[in-house]
């Protein structure tokens, strides 16, 4: 019996997941765009035609997961105009959180590059590119703020923190949350939430109870 016929985005797709475990266990170096076409089971000319080149598909494979976000983001920004700040606030780690650990090893890739010379043409590429998602979630924020007549989302420093924050939280998950200090993914990310919203001392706090689910 014939294998079925992939669509070009099933190809598509499976090339980023390849690339996404290639670059992150063995680097910028040490990955080929044959053996991420071999992994995905398809052609070389096949990656070439979908994104140009070696650091053409690690910019996808490292972006995509943040694009994901900001549309989910996105749509909670544009159903829930009227929610209170520490409703979006997690909303915010939920679903960063959440996009990030179901695409580690894109987030992880990326890390291990910033390590490698060879791969600062990539890495330029990379952030030029995260900087338009950077763009995005200060504009969508400054949306919603426009139309409830609030103050704005914050610095742009203040935002990248918040990413910055989320994504070392997924990424070093395994170091940095041991089995000894007990805590779930939803301890994780309600203490971020609270970091983002409070401040890190208990001083004066007035800690609203968790969402029920």
């Amino acid at each position: 019996m014939a294998a079925k016929r992939r669509s070009s985005a099933d190809v598509r797709a499976e090339l980023l997941v390849a690339a996404s475990h290639l670059f992150a266990t063995r680097g910028w170096a040490g990955t080929s765009t044959k053996e991420i076409a071999d992994r995905a089971g398809t052609y070389e000319t096949s990656l070439y035609t979908h994104f140009g080149s070696k650091s053409g598909i690690f910019t996808a494979a490292v972006v995509e997961p943040f694009h994901e976000f900001i549309e989910s983001f996105r749509a909670t920004l544009a159903t829930d105009h009227d929610a209170p700040e520490d409703a979006l606030a997690r909303a915010f780690v939920r679903d960063l959180y959440g996009t990030l650990e179901k695409h580690r090893e894109a987030a992880t890739a990326f890390v291990l590059a910033t390590q490698e010379p060879e791969a600062r043409e990539a890495l330029s590429a990379a952030r030029t590119a995260l900087e338009s998602v950077f763009d995005d979630l200060n504009t969508s924020g400054r949306a919603r703020a426009e139309h409830l007549g609030i103050p704005g989302p914050g610095r742009p420093l203040t935002q990248r923190l918040m990413v910055g924050t989320v994504v070392a939280a997924s990424v070093f998950a395994p170091w940095l949350f041991s089995d000894a200090l007990d805590a779930s993914k939803s301890d994780i990310q309600e203490a971020m939430v609270e970091m983002f919203l409070y401040g890190i001392t208990d001083a004066g706090r007035a800690r609203p109870e968790s969402p029920k689910r």
